[in-house]
């Protein structure tokens, strides 16, 4: 045999010795980085960092714990707070309206003055800080305005237009919405914001043991921002605020892991809680669920750096997950309103739809994927993963960073979570294969 001829069939011996990975680089083709020129400090949508905030809180103390924003500050505080988060360099939100201090105030209040004057205050405000990098957002006072009277929306309309004349760095407009709000409520304010945001206080909303109801109110939002000012977006508005029964104050750090990460995967781009303020109503527990959403901020824009998933990377459908157990979506049914939005809402508001007891996310960034699962269920349920490349993949489950073994043939093994557990798991090319 030739020299030649004898090294082709070597080559061809070799090549069939090497294990074919065509399907995990189809599986892990880079996606693109939308956000990779912005900065790594920075916070959405000028840098790479999830806003993650709570009302009335104390913004080192919140920054150190892993919150990456200093939320409005109601009572009056505002410019305070906004002088204290200048000088430290912290980011911060601040409430913007007609009322002295820009701090909180009612519609009664509100409507006493008149726009003329309205315009005045606000421009005045604006013009106060339109040197403060430091603000990242204005939080509209009062809240709650309501789309069916023309008196709110002309007051929402007036303190909108004054503020983007006014403000040099274009710093994005933000109005608090109630619980049970949704999408077709939402159309008629929609259009004067930037920020997209209703309550998601599931336990005070009456939905403590549905808490589908969260993917349900984000989806609303995300509904109704496609109707908004271009590039608008939407913040998961979850509760600190009451304190449970005691047989369920075990449960805290799972539905603040739940309603975050399941805000996060049904379309928010930040999370903005009600309230960091120890409020006697959550004094027993307050530190468990500041605790809970910290350790959520620290995963999201630390070290494991989830945050750019949601907010850059691009949505992949190639792994299909089912469970072991019949799990199906059922109707809303009738709205919850309660006592404290009966005069913020209509009647009407917030029902219908479906909620979905588990809900899976797939991002793809650079050259990782990351598979989200949450499940919405006060059961336990099983998830099976398939769709898998069957060789050269690794994978890491994405909260903590341990590995997580796959079978021979790339199979996951399946996953058991408790209610209201989430998994995410982390995949990317096995090293030296």
């Amino acid at each position: 045999m030739r020299p030649s001829a004898l090294l082709g069939l070597l080559a061809l011996a070799l090549a069939g010795c090497r294990p074919d990975h065509s399907a995990r680089d189809a599986f892990l083709a880079p996606a693109p980085d939308a956000g990779a020129h912005l900065p790594a400090e920075g916070v959405w949508p000028k840098g790479r960092k999830v806003l993650v905030a709570g009302y009335s809180g104390v913004p080192k103390r919140d920054l150190a714990a892993g919150f990456s924003v200093a939320g409005p500050h109601y009572g009056g505080n505002n410019e305070a707070q906004v002088a204290q988060c200048r000088e430290a360099g912290i980011p911060v939100i601040a409430q913007i309206g007609p009322f002295p201090g820009n701090g909180s105030g009612g519609w009664d209040a509100a409507s006493k003055i008149p726009l003329d004057e309205v315009r005045r205050r606000v421009a005045e405000a604006v013009r106060r800080h339109a040197s403060a990098p430091e603000i990242v957002m204005w939080a509209i006072q009062p809240e709650e305005l309501r789309p069916w009277r023309k008196d709110e929306m002309a007051y929402l309309a007036a303190v909108a237009e004054t503020v983007r004349r006014e403000d040099p760095l274009g710093r994005p407009l933000f109005l608090y919405n109630p619980n049970h709000r949704d999408a077709a409520s939402l159309a008629a304010i929609t259009p004067l914001l930037d920020v997209i945001g209703k309550g998601c206080y599931a336990n005070i909303a009456g939905h403590k043991d549905n808490r589908a109801w969260i993917r349900w109110s984000v989806e609303q939002m995300v509904r109704a921002a496609a109707g908004a000012r271009p590039g608008a977006w939407v913040l998961v508005m979850p509760e600190l605020a009451r304190d449970p029964e005691p047989g369920d104050r075990h449960l805290i750090r799972a539905w603040v892991r739940h309603d975050t990460y399941l805000g996060m995967m049904s379309g928010a781009k930040g999370v903005l809680l009600w309230s960091l303020f120890p409020r006697r109503e959550v004094k027993a527990t307050w530190k468990a669920w500041h605790d809970a959403y910290a350790e959520c901020g620290r995963e999201l824009n630390g070290e494991r750096q989830l945050g750019p998933f949601f907010l850059f990377g691009q949505p992949r459908d190639d792994l299909r997950v089912t469970t072991l157990e019949p799990r199906r979506p059922y109707p809303l049914g009738a709205s919850a309103r309660n006592a404290l939005e009966a005069s913020t809402t209509q009647a009407g508001e917030g029902k219908g739809g479906m909620l979905h007891p588990w809900t899976k996310a797939e991002r793809a960034l650079g050259a990782e994927r990351v598979l989200f699962i949450a499940n919405s269920c006060p059961e336990p349920t099983t998830f099976r993963v398939s769709g898998l490349p069957a060789r050269g993949l690794e994978a890491v489950d994405a909260f903590d960073g341990k590995p997580v073994a796959l079978g021979a043939d790339g199979r996951l093994p399946d996953l058991r979570l408790a209610p209201w557990e989430v998994a995410a798991l982390r995949f990317r090319a096995a090293p030296g294969r």
